[in-house]
C-alpha cells in the first residue's frame, strides 16, 4: 500500500481494492480525524484479539467438559446421577457466562 499523502492538513490515503487493480480510491480526512480513525481501528483489533483468546481457551474448556460428560452419560446407557447433572449444569452456566463476556466486549 502506498504511503498517505499530507497536503494542507488533509491526509489522503490511497487504497487499491484487491480485486480491482485498475482503479484506486482515495480517502481524504483531516489529520485529527485520520488519527482518530486509526485509534478506533486499533481498539477494534485489540477487542478481536481478546475475543479470539476467550474463544480458543475460556469457552473451549467448559464446552469440552460438557462434551465429556455427555460421552460418559452415553457410555452408561444414558443413565446418570445427580452429581453428573450438577457438573453438567455448572459447566453450562460457566459457558453461558463466557459467552456473555464476549458479547460485552463487542459493545
Amino acid at each position: 500500500m502506498k504511503r498517505p499523502l499530507v497536503k494542507n492538513n488533509l491526509i489522503t490515503v490511497p487504497y487499491s481494492p484487491l480485486l480491482n487493480f485498475d482503479r484506486s480510491i482515495n480517502y481524504q480526512l483531516p489529520g485529527n480525524q485520520f488519527l482518530s480513525h486509526i485509534k478506533k481501528i486499533s481498539a477494534q483489533k485489540e477487542k478481536l484479539k481478546k475475543i479470539g483468546q476467550i474463544m480458543s481457551h475460556d469457552v473451549r474448556q467448559p464446552l469440552a467438559c460438557i462434551m465429556g460428560l455427555i460421552n460418559a452419560i452415553r457410555d452408561d446407557n444414558y443413565i446418570f446421577d445427580k452429581e453428573m447433572l450438577a457438573m453438567l449444569e455448572k459447566e453450562a452456566h460457566d459457558l453461558d457466562s463466557k459467552i456473555k463476556a464476549i458479547v460485552a466486549l463487542t459493545d
